[in-house]
């Protein structure tokens, strides 16, 4: 099941007035993967109910076939025995499909259709008139378009990887001259689905995938010299928490600031972001009006 069109990237290049129509795509994008996910949710939890009931049905059909295997006949035994065989192998169907789900999940970029509408919808006030902006929002997914930098083998031979994936990059002029450049990026680690060997029953089990994403921001300012002043001016502190986002480096080269933070989360909240911007400009200072 896949995400119909539109494509996974949008490239952005219009002037203020011209952004509906990325909004009404972002719109319809996220509309269909919310709805594919929701179909994909009742799919998995139709497939672990079939499961539960098959599990209890052979549970019960064990005492059953030893009871009647004592009380009447071993034959009738072996007769259950075969309808036992046959709910097992039937209850493989379910567990199969849902590994199957588990290691080729359908992306949730809801979470990034919600944050890049949020974007162009509420920076269009603060755009400068006649400017561009400019830029791409990439809504293939992290575990399909991503980029895997690192591996790492485990004790119990499963291969831990950390991706990553810039989804978000934007270049705007605002209002007062400044220059910002806003880059998302998700970083994500997953240990897949495996089957680990108990230490004590020596029995093999399925363990499901294990993730946890990281979502990280790049802010890049460059000042307006001819409203303020640059040497006034200050950064957020580095190893400093804003709101739900950790600040971990910080930089000036002349007219540009850098603020780098992050967050231990599936997705990046408009509010987050807006506080960040926020406390990056109330340390701006204005140059005096002559």
């Amino acid at each position: 099941m896949t995400t119909a069109l539109p494509p996974p990237q949008i490239v952005i290049n219009a002037r203020p007035y011209r952004l509906q129509p990325y909004l009404e795509m972002l719109h319809s994008y996220g509309q269909t993967n919310a709805e594919d996910l929701a179909r994909t949710a009742q799919e998995r939890q139709r497939l672990e109910r079939q499961q539960r009931i098959l599990s209890t049905t052979g549970i019960i059909s064990i005492i059953l076939g030893l009871f009647v295997a004592v009380t009447f006949h071993p034959i009738l035994f072996l007769i259950v025995g075969a309808g036992i065989g046959l709910l097992v192998w039937t209850a493989r169907g379910p567990g199969q499909r849902l590994r199957a789900m588990e290691e080729n999940p359908i992306p949730d970029v809801t979470g990034r259709c919600m944050l890049a509408s949020w974007l162009l919808t509420n920076l269009q006030p603060d755009l400068r008139a006649g400017q561009r902006l400019s830029g791409q929002i990439d809504l293939s997914g992290i575990e399909q378009g991503g980029t895997v930098g690192r591996t790492m083998p485990t004790a119990w031979k499963a291969t831990v990887s950390y991706i990553y994936q810039r989804w978000l990059d934007l270049d705007l002029i605002l209002l007062d001259g400044n220059e910002l450049r806003l880059r998302a990026t998700e970083r994500l680690k997953l240990r897949p689905g495996h089957y680990r060997k108990g230490s004590v029953s020596g029995k093999s089990k399925w363990k499901p995938a294990k993730r946890s994403m990281r979502q990280r921001v790049a802010v890049r300012l460059r000042l307006n010299p001819a409203v303020y002043d640059r040497a006034a001016s200050q950064l957020p502190l580095a190893a400093r928490q804003i709101g739900a986002l950790n600040v971990i480096w910080t930089d000036r080269q002349g007219d540009d600031l850098r603020v780098l933070a992050e967050v231990e989360n599936d997705r990046l909240a408009p509010e987050e972001l807006l506080q960040l911007l926020r406390e990056i400009y109330a340390r701006l200072v204005r140059r005096p009006v002559a």
